[in-house]
């Protein structure tokens, strides 16, 4: 024992100088606590790090590391394989709503069966976290779980874009091939109209005199009492004949339609077509008058077929009609 501080701290300070004196020394066990809070706190700081960032160096270490840190061995055997399967049969269900490829969804079914089997089976439940290891080492070596889910993903959106592609360019061939026909419906409406047109030949008068027996002699068509300058119009598509002054009819208008009738428009006061002009319903060939062999302002209106003048009271019904 030192019999002076002096002494303590040279024995302290004292350096082995053999194997032996080291080896006591570095297997020294304190006496006190004093010495052993001075032995705890000898750690220094490069220490401290050098331990925090220990690298296992043999695979047992590994796998204790690793089983330390995953916390699967935590979790009890039976909520494990039930959190497993309902995994699966949400991504089997993802998978079928959004219509993946079959190649992307084709291992979801053994996977599922795997499931079923450890929620299942007693003995499959105490090896659940060895077989999820063996079974998941064909997934962690293509990227892992996470990876996988990603793909689906990416999968579904590609098969999303392209479904939504078609039915897109269905809608618009559809809107397309709907217009053509509505175009070509309303052209063929027009063509029909157009072949089938009528206009009245006189918009504002009231029949005065009609067709036959008058005053000792024929009267070949009917009388429409108007004012002067009231316009006059073609009946139907046709071809102006003649346009000019006769004693009897003074200025008149004679019209022969594609349909083969002649129709007649006399006593005008003013002539607007020539003759040789193509007319069509409803164009103006002239206004109301009181020329030639007349009592006052009014139409002169007959219609002449291969037969002769017919009565334009019923032709004109049938036109309308």
């Amino acid at each position: 024992m030192p019999q002076s501080r002096r002494e303590a701290r040279a024995l302290a300070t004292h350096t082995p100088t053999t194997r032996r004196e080291a080896r006591a020394l570095a297997t020294h066990t304190p006496t006190t606590r004093r010495e052993a809070r001075a032995l705890a706190t000898q750690t220094t700081r490069r220490e401290a790090r050098a331990l925090a960032t220990h690298t296992p160096s043999t695979r047992r270490e590994a796998r204790a590391l690793a089983t330390r840190n995953s916390g699967l061995s935590a979790l009890p055997p039976r909520l494990l394989a039930s959190a497993v399967a309902a995994a699966f049969v949400t991504a089997t269900s993802v998978a079928t709503v959004v219509g993946l490829p079959t190649s992307v969804t084709a291992g979801t079914t053994t996977h599922l069966s795997t499931a079923e089997v450890l929620f299942s089976s007693s003995d499959a439940m105490v090896s659940t976290p060895a077989m999820i290891r063996g079974r998941g080492a064909s997934v962690a070596s293509r990227g892992s779980t996470p990876r996988l889910s990603l793909a689906w993903g990416v999968a579904a959106a590609a098969e999303g874009r392209r479904t939504m592609s078609v039915q897109m360019e269905a809608i618009r061939s559809s809107v397309t091939v709907g217009v053509d026909a509505t175009e070509g419906a309303r052209s063929h409406a027009r063509e029909i109209a157009a072949d089938r047109s009528f206009h009245e030949p006189i918009l504002s008068g009231h029949q005065t005199s009609g067709f036959g027996w008058r005053w000792g002699r024929m009267h070949n068509g009917i009388d429409y009492g108007a004012d002067t300058g009231t316009p006059l119009y073609a009946v139907g598509h046709g071809t102006v004949t003649s346009a000019g002054w006769s004693s009897g009819l003074g200025y008149h208008v004679r019209l022969t339609l594609e349909s083969g009738e002649v129709i007649v428009y006399g006593h005008l006061s003013r002539i607007s077509v020539m003759s040789g002009e193509r007319v069509s319903p409803g164009t103006q060939v002239g206004e109301v008058g009181s020329t030639g062999r007349s009592t006052g302002a009014h139409l002169h209106f007959e219609v002449r077929t291969e037969q002769g003048p017919v009565d334009p009271v019923p032709w004109l019904e049938a036109q309308r009609g």
